[in-house]
């Protein structure tokens, strides 16, 4: 064993470090036991583990994709979904990871993400089992509260078979009937598996317009809290959005799909500003080739930042 004199003290006191705070999560994973995703057998619960759906249902690549995140937020910690984006250019691969606004949107948010791959359990299993590859740290590229997406750059490449999920810009929001899926990661649990279909006759949240959100109808599954931030695909298995929550007159029961609504940001309203990053080839080499900060805009699509605020005629990127 190596002693340490002075010299090696003062090397040590040289890298000191201070924890900002802790974050006690407890012996089970995830953070919380008080809802089970329940299999087909139980109708009384609408929530399906992907391992319960039966055979012939397309997952396109996505349960590689999908991981549920954990990370600090105002002295808490607080968990969300999200998945992988694939980008255009062949010569590299970047983990971009789509989730929600309302999840991370902050520096801080962001660096203290944990991304949790491959959490999935047998049928019935509520916790699952097993040391799940994960990743530490992001940054954030491009995040708004309109269309309530941010995509992360993740701080390391996830390990593993990964798959980086495709996506499509063309508008699906007003087209009724376009049937989508997901899998998330409800209240924590093992990913779950859900469909949906466009309803445009469903009502809408004040602020949450159509157009900037889809609006679904829930036909086989359901999402819950923990579920914000995932990826809804086509059925071609391409992103066109990601989750917010539910609108409707029954919210608290999150079966209840004829009173409520499923919202998802809609990709296509929101695209412009990620384009630079998913589409180097036509956005700038993985830049912003959009408007700065402080630049006079007009529209939160105009700005690097996503976001265009201030009075009408005098607005700027934020």
């Amino acid at each position: 064993k190596r002693r340490s004199g002075p010299r090696d003290r003062d090397s040590l006191a040289a890298l000191s470090f201070r924890v900002a705070s802790i974050s006690h999560i407890g012996s089970r994973f995830p953070l919380s036991d008080f809802v089970a995703v329940k299999g087909p057998a139980e109708k009384a619960f609408c929530s399906y583990n992907d391992t319960c759906v039966e055979p012939g249902r397309s997952f396109q690549g996505a349960q590689n994709a999908v991981a549920l995140i954990l990370f600090s937020s105002q002295g808490g910690t607080f968990l969300c979904s999200g998945g992988l984006l694939a980008d255009t250019d062949g010569s590299s691969v970047i983990p971009y990871f789509l989730t929600a606004n309302h999840c991370v949107s902050k520096g801080r948010e962001a660096n203290s993400v944990e991304a949790v791959f491959d959490f999935t359990g047998s049928c019935n299993d509520r916790y699952g089992q097993g040391n799940y590859p994960r990743t530490n740290g992001s940054s954030i590229k491009a995040s708004n509260r309109t269309s309530d997406y941010t995509l992360l750059e993740l701080s390391q490449t996830p390990p593993g078979n990964r798959t980086y999920l495709g996506w499509n810009s063309s508008p699906v929001a007003n087209s009724n009937g376009v049937g989508l899926f997901r899998l998330s990661h409800p209240s924590g649990a093992p990913q779950a598996y859900s469909e949906h279909s466009v309803d445009t006759s469903k009502p809408t949240c004040g602020s949450w317009p159509r157009g900037d959100w889809i609006y679904s109808r829930d036909t086989l599954g359901a999402t819950e809290g923990g579920s914000s931030g995932s990826p809804v695909m086509n059925s071609s298995g391409q992103v066109v959005g990601q989750l917010t929550g539910g609108c409707g007159f029954n919210v608290g029961d999150v079966c209840d799909a004829d009173s409520n609504a499923t919202v998802d940001g809609a990709f296509a309203a929101y695209f412009d500003a990620v384009k630079p990053f998913l589409d180097p080839g036509n956005g700038g080499g993985g830049g912003c080739t959009l408007l700065p900060k402080g630049a006079s805009c007009t529209a939160d699509s105009e700005c690097c930042s996503g976001s265009c605020k201030g009075k009408p005629g005098s607005k700027t990127c934020k």
